[in-house]
Order: structure tokens, then sequence, then C-alpha cells
């Protein structure tokens, strides 16, 4: 991992109370003043990382919280005629906006009407020219999984990136990341057809992150894209048999074989390519998920089912790595990831409070999935590089969009015991393109299983209560899986600290001297076909 990345983790170093109590109050500039008089002090260096880190934070928390009162009552108004300002300030107070005092001010999250309009039906009911999501057409596919035991789905999509007026500097030299699907077992007939400007170095499908990347100089107007196709082929895991009886030998039968993945040529076809390894420091990926084992017989369900209870452990429930693990790629899904998924002292509570006395790992994850789609709202949160600790940040607000509930499942299940991932993209259905993240864990008799927190709780809140249920162990075809991984570098890796420092959907932009934030640049995408 390159420098600008590595310093995201001094996020778990806590502030020293007196900024932390000006930030609190919504005295930035105070905050801030406090900052550089710290950093003119000789400091031990994860504090001095972590003020610097903090001054990033406080300019993006001034951006992603740019609504007045004014601002935000208007922006109602423009959905809700004649909204008050005393239905503003019921709102507030019963928790369903977000907003932070900044300068004196409060400040309302720039989205959240957004997210009011999408997950409060007493909100949504109220607006005339809202139009909420038909989830018919996912629920037919769920259906056509269930009944066919699989779904496949073709996806042609042009992704462009352009950077803003305000962010270009013609005639010297930019560098730009745009995210391209990565290799998986459920994609099939990869092809990239183009890439603009030409010349673009595309990563390999194994790579966690993987990126096109482009290296020209920069022009007024300049737009970078790619445009790509590929077929996605998802198989329907029923395991309702083993939540209710535990009983593995209800699946001994066979599983139809997944498509192996697939890797780009020079010339952008796609040729077979056998699977292998686990993932290792240089990012090496096997093509089936589903086949990596811990140990030479794959068994992991007895070290799974290991929890630790004893009289010099302060915590009820802890994390356990097998001896025996074998599988690097296991190791690292079983451990932790600062600064985002951390074994906190509340969520290893947390954990032990939700899983109980059961054992059996497949129910205990699907505790945790009850837990976050039930008792955790829906909610479009600021950017991820603003928050210190995105899953311990959701389970203390009770809110979360579907990386952080994503985040929140992966941490659980680690602290658990249970090998967990990230993987997120982008949701393509016919109508309906956009960012998303959800995760895999690992469980017996299957290995990896899919499950996407966001849209089982959607789910949830709406009474559909099949797909609810489809959502834990499943996803449809419908997705572009381009990350594998939760804060990877980019191949090549960028200089300077990225935009998300996480995840990579949009794109990612950096001169010689310094990184393009995220208000410099925009992304688009145009649908070709799907299908």
């Amino acid at each position: 991992m390159n420098e600008c990345l590595k310093d995201v983790i001094y996020l778990a170093v806590p502030l020293p109370e007196a900024i932390l109590a000006e930030k609190y109050r919504g005295d930035f500039e105070a905050a801030l003043a406090l900052i550089d008089r710290h950093l003119a002090k000789a400091l031990a260096h994860p504090v001095r990382m972590r003020l610097e880190l903090e001054k990033d934070i406080l300019k993006l928390l001034r951006r992603e919280y740019g609504l007045t009162e004014e601002n935000a009552l208007a922006e109602l108004r423009s959905w809700i005629p004649g909204f008050s300002q005393t239905e503003l300030d019921a709102l507030r107070r019963s928790g369903k906006t977000d907003c932070l005092f900044i300068d004196g001010k409060r400040m309302y999250y720039n989205h959240f009407c957004a997210s009011l309009l999408k997950m409060d039906p007493d909100i949504s009911a109220k607006a005339p020219d809202y139009t909420p999501k038909d989830y018919a057409f996912l629920d037919s596919v769920i259906d056509r999984m269930k009944r066919e035991g699989r779904a496949c789905a073709h996806i042609h999509i042009r992704q462009s990136f352009r950077l803003l007026p305000q962010s270009v500097v013609p005639g010297v030299l930019l560098r730009v990341h745009l995210p391209i699907p990565a290799g998986d077992a459920s994609v099939s007939n990869l092809t990239i057809h183009r890439l603009s400007p030409e010349g673009a170095y595309v990563a390999a499908e194994s790579h966690p992150q993987r990126t096109a990347y482009f290296e020209t100089v920069a022009q007024e107007g300049q737009i970078f894209s790619v445009e790509y196709a590929f077929d996605s082929e998802m198989y329907y895991r029923d395991i309702s048999k083993l939540l209710n009886t535990g009983d593995h030998s209800v699946f001994d039968r066979d599983v139809p074989a997944k498509p192996s993945a697939r890797a780009i040529g020079a010339n952008g076809d796609m040729s077979a390519k056998p699977g292998a390894g686990a993932i290792g420091a240089n990012g090496s990926m096997p093509a089936e998920p589903s086949a990596r084992a811990i140990g030479a017989n794959g068994d992991i369900s007895a070290k799974q089912r290991t929890r630790v209870n004893s009289a010099d452990d302060d915590m009820p429930l802890r994390t356990k790595i097998p001896e025996k693990v074998e599988d690097g790629y296991l190791r690292e899904c079983l451990s932790e990831q600062a600064p985002q998924i951390l074994f906190t002292p509340f969520l290893r509570m947390l954990a032990a409070e939700i899983s109980g006395d059961e054992h059996l790992p497949l129910r205990i994850a699907r505790r945790f999935y009850d837990y976050i789609t039930q008792k955790i709202e829906y909610a479009f949160i600021r950017e991820y590089a603003s928050i210190e600790n995105i899953a311990e940040y959701c389970a203390l607000r009770g809110k979360g969009d579907c990386g952080a509930q994503s985040l929140l499942f992966i941490a659980l299940c680690r602290i658990a015991g249970i090998p967990a991932a990230w993987q997120s993209g982008i949701g393509a259905e016919p109508n309906d393109v956009g960012d998303h993240d959800w995760a895999r864990f690992y469980a017996e008799p299957f290995g990896w299983l899919y499950v996407d927190c966001a849209y089982g709780n959607i789910a949830w809140h709406k009474g559909a209560l099949s797909r609810w249920d489809f959502y834990f162990g499943n996803v449809d075809p419908y997705r572009i899986i381009v990350n594998q991984a939760l804060q990877q570098n980019f191949d090549p890796p960028k200089a300077f600290m990225r935009a998300d420092p996480y995840d990579n959907q949009c794109g990612e932009a950096e001169y010689t001297d310094r990184g393009v934030a995220i208000d410099g640049f925009e992304c688009t995408r145009e649908v070709i076909d799907i299908r």
C-alpha cells in the first residue's frame, strides 16, 4: 500500500479533547486554529497524521453540509408545496434529518431531502411529482432465479469522467483512473469496446480495485471514457432449509458450476483464465471465490463456531483466527482493517448480543443481517472520507447507506469469526443505474455467499418479505462488480490521497503536485444495452 493510502489508518487515533470540543460545538475556525497550534509542536507521528486528516475532514464537512435552514426548507417546498418550518423542526427533533452546527449555523446535509423521499413514506406521499423506485423488475428476476435456479443479464455501459472547469489546469500532466469490471466467476464475455483517449493502461482483471489508467496533458472540455459489455450470471442458493434445521445433509447435491473468470487480452478480447490462488500482497485473486478454502479439506465450520468466553477476557465475544488457516485471503477476511473495520468494544458487545447462544455460522450471519435490515434505517450519508469508523458510525447512529450497512455486516461477521468481504460497483438495471455496495461471507456448506443489506433493508421496510429473504445468501445479476476489496491501491497507484480512499465507482484524478478533490470532477453513465 502506498503511503498516501496508508495515512487513513490514523483516523483510528483519537483527537485531542479541546479540538473535539470545538468541532462538536460547530466552531470549525477555532478547531482549525487549535490544530495548527498543535502541529507547530513536536508531536508523535500518529497524532500529527490524525490532525492533518482532520483538517481535510473539516473542509469536507463544510461542503457536505451546505444547506442553511432556509435552503433546506426551500428544497422540501420544491417537492411539497406549503411545507412548514414547524414540520421541518419536527423532522429534525425526530432524527429524520441530518444536520450539524457549523460556524454558528445549523447546516443540513446536501442530500437530506432525497434521503427522506426515498425512505419516509409520509414524506414521499405528500410529494406529487416524486416517483418512488419500482421494484417489479427485480422481483421478477428473483422469481426467475428461484424457479430456474439462475438468472442472466447482459450489460453494456459507457462511463465518462471530466474535470469541472475550476479543476482544469491546461497543459499540465493529468492522471485519471476510471473503474472497470473486475474478473469474477459471475462474469463472462467481458469486452472493453473503447477507451478514450486511446492508449490507456488496463489493470489485470484480478486486481481488487480494477481501473483503466490515462496519462495525458489536461485540456479544457476533455472527457475520459470507457465502454464495456459483459454477461452476468447468478445462481440461486436456497439456504432456508439449513437455517431452519442446521442439517448440512440436505445440501448433498451438485451445485451448478459457475463460468470461469475471464481475462482481457491485448486487443480487449476475453480469454479463459484458470482459477488459482488467494489474494496476497500483490493483490492476486482466485477466479472462483467460492472455491477458496481453509486448510487442505476446506472445512472451516468447526473453527467458525469457536466462541471465547474466558474470565480474563473483558469482551463476551472476540475474533479467534483458526490456527490451521492456510488461505491468505480468508485470513484477511477475518481481520481488522483500520480505520473502517475495527473490532471496537461496542461492536464486540453488539455482535455478542445479536448472536446470542447461536453457534452455527450461517445462522449467526443471518442474525446480523436481520438486525441490520430491521433496526438500521436506510439513509444517504456524507462522504466516507469524513467518517472515522463507518461501521461503528452506522451502528451508533442507527442509519446508513449501502456501504455503511455492508461494512457493519462485515465487521460483525469478522468479530464472530465468520470470514466476510467487501464488494461494490454499480447497480445496473434497465431503468436504474447507480453506485452500489454489498458484501460476501463464508459459511459451510456453500462457501462464499452474497448479502445485500441495503436492498434487504428497503425490502423489509416496504413489506416485501420475499425480496428481503432473497438478499441474504443471494444477489441479482444486474450489477457491475468493480471492487473486490476495500481500501486498495490502484494499478498504478495514485501519488496523492484519493477523493474516496476506500472505494472507486466514479473515478479519480490527480496532477503531478496534488490530487483533485471530489468536488472537482463529475462522472456520467450511459446505458447502451441492459437486458
